[in-house]
C-alpha cells in the first residue's frame, strides 16, 4: 500500500483499482491549520487480497497508524504587489510583500528581479550586504517592500515586458526562535511575473 498527501488529503493505494482518500484538515475561525492527531478508520471489508480475503486492521500494523498535524513554522506569503500577472506596472513601482508572520532578513541569498525567462538581472538584493538589506523595509512587521529599479538600474528596465522576482529560501526568515525557520522561496517564473506598462507620457 502507499500513500500519499496533498492539499491536506491523505491518499490510501492498495492497488490500482482500490484507492482511499481522508480529509484530515481542522480549520479554526482564522482559518489556520490546527494542530491535531487522528487515527485512520479503515472498515471491515474495505480491503482485501488477491483471493479475497477480507483484510482486517485489528490484526494489522494500521491499527497503530496515526496522523499528527502540525502548524507550519515556515513564514508563508500572503499576498505580493505587482499582483499576479499584473500588467500596466509602472516601472519605477514599489513591490509589498505581506506575510502570515513577523519576518526577519536572513544573512545570506538574494531578491532578484529579471526579464521572464531570462537570467538578465535588473535588479539584485544581496543578503550578505548590510545596505541592500536596509534597502527593503519592513523587517521585525509581516509586511516588507522595496522599490525598484535604483537610479542607476532604471534605463535597463524597459516597458511593455515581463518580469519575474526570485526570492531565495535564505533570504526571509522569522525571528526569535531557537531554530532559524525560512521563507521556501519564489522561484517560479511561470508563477509570478508582471508587465510593465507601454511607455511614460
Amino acid at each position: 500500500m502507499n500513500t500519499t498527501v496533498n492539499n491536506n488529503v491523505l491518499k490510501l493505494n492498495y492497488n490500482q483499482y482500490t484507492t482511499t482518500e481522508f480529509n484530515y484538515s481542522t480549520l479554526d475561525e482564522s482559518n489556520n491549520l490546527v494542530p491535531s492527531t487522528y487515527k485512520l478508520n479503515i472498515q471491515p471489508g474495505s480491503i482485501f487480497d488477491g483471493s479475497y480475503v477480507n483484510f482486517d486492521v485489528n490484526d494489522s500494523s494500521l491499527n497503530l497508524f496515526s496522523i499528527t498535524i502540525k502548524t507550519d513554522p515556515r513564514p508563508l506569503l500572503v499576498s505580493i504587489s505587482p499582483d499576479y500577472e499584473e500588467t500596466a506596472v509602472p516601472v519605477d513601482a514599489s513591490f509589498i510583500l505581506t506575510f502570515d508572520k513577523l519576518v526577519y532578513p536572513g544573512s545570506s541569498g538574494y531578491f532578484f528581479i529579471r526579464e521572464q525567462l531570462s537570467t538578465n538581472n535588473f535588479q539584485v538584493f544581496d543578503f550578505t550586504d548590510p545596505l541592500d538589506v536596509s534597502a527593503i523595509s519592513g523587517w521585525g512587521t509581516n509586511t516588507i517592500s522595496f522599490t525598484t529599479p535604483t537610479p542607476l538600474q532604471r534605463e535597463n528596465y524597459e516597458n511593455f515586458t515581463n518580469y519575474t522576482l526570485i526570492i531565495e529560501g535564505t533570504t526571509i526568515k522569522t525571528g526569535n526562535t531557537l531554530i532559524d525557520e525560512f521563507y521556501p522561496g519564489l522561484n517560479d517564473p511561470l508563477t509570478y511575473y508582471f508587465r510593465t506598462e507601454t511607455g511614460t507620457s
